[in-house]
């Protein structure tokens, strides 16, 4: 038995269409993908980038893992943190041309590497206009969406495309229970 959830996600959207891929994938190789049933609590991590006006993407990265396996991680982490960085410095990719830094990258990326998770990358074209399939216009007015009604148009949507993001991961990776 694989480890993705086979979900019924509605045809022709990008949902669907990451739904097939990971489904497509554990089929062909059960080890490529987490087995996160077993964690009594997974973390979610998100990184986005894109916003400014030179990109023609904007990405989304999302981190699903079990939060009781990222010990071995986390001691890893502090011992870099202390040991080449000297406990002071934080590792970014933005600071990549510090030279402490640069040497740094590849100890973390190995210790990155023991995190029991699922790290997903998604680049999404600025000339896409909806991420949905039959999709109608937002109507914050409704009272459903009256928490938002000062959010931007475009805040709200990207929001909303992560969210159900986050959900389908989860759904495909997780158990009922999981916290």
């Amino acid at each position: 038995m694989g480890h993705w959830n086979h979900l019924p996600v509605s045809g022709n959207t990008v949902f669907d269409g990451i739904q097939r891929s990971l489904g497509r994938l554990d089929l062909e190789d059960p080890s490529a993908l987490p087995d996160l049933r077993d964690s009594e609590r997974l973390i979610v991590a998100s990184d986005y980038s894109g916003d400014h006006t030179s990109s023609s993407h904007y990405t989304i990265s999302l981190l699903i893992a079990s939060l009781d396996g990222c010990g071995n991680w986390d001691q890893e982490r502090l011992l870099l943190r202390t040991n080449i960085l000297g406990g002071k410095r934080t590792m970014s990719y933005k600071g990549l041309s510090d030279s402490i830094k640069q040497r740094a990258l590849v100890p973390f990326l190995r210790a990155a590497n023991s995190i029991p998770g699922l790290c997903v990358t998604i680049a999404i074209e600025k000339s896409v206009s909806e991420f949905y399939e039959n999709s109608v216009p937002l109507d914050i007015m409704n009272h459903d969406f009256a928490p938002f009604v000062k959010w931007k148009d475009t805040v709200l949507r990207k929001a909303l495309t992560v969210s159900h993001l986050i959900g389908l991961l989860i759904a495909g990776l997780a158990r009922p229970g999981q916290d």
